[in-house]
């Protein structure tokens, strides 16, 4: 289709767009927010496919059920039917974070603490990488 770019999906050539739900998927509520920054929303708004997660919305593009879908780069990166061509603005994408604690009131604060610690590890760190997600510090 020639999409470079977010901007692209505002135009005619794309008729549909799947987006996780906004009210229940977080990939969804993301693609709200990079629409809303980038001014395109009132353009894409009446083309959504509302996916039920991202894996869904994911299936509609691989199926070419949609023109052009809005998934983590992530789940885009274990399938070979899509084409990821463009990617969130980055002040978007520093929110997508998955933390990791120990609870205080835990039954067994030292296993939780080394498995916090493996999560850490840079054998486990080479794994995150391989499926494009990024490591934040421990401390």
């Amino acid at each position: 289709m020639g999409l470079t770019n977010f901007k692209d999906i505002a135009g005619d050539k794309v008729k549909q767009i799947a987006i996780g739900d906004p009210k229940s998927v977080p990939a969804g509520t993301y693609a709200k927010l990079a629409f809303d920054e980038l001014g395109i929303t009132a353009q894409v708004t009446g083309k959504f496919l509302l996916g039920a997660d991202v894996k869904a919305v994911l299936s509609y593009v691989e199926s070419g059920n949609v023109d052009a879908g809005f998934v983590y780069s992530t789940d885009a990166l274990t399938s070979t039917k899509v084409k990821v061509v463009a990617s969130a603005p980055n002040d978007i994408n520093a929110k997508v974070v998955y933390p990791v604690a120990v609870i205080a009131s835990s039954k067994y604060p030292n296993e939780a603490k080394d498995y916090e610690n493996f999560l850490f590890g840079a054998q486990v760190k080479l794994i995150f990488e391989k499926y494009g997600f990024t490591m934040a510090s421990n401390k």
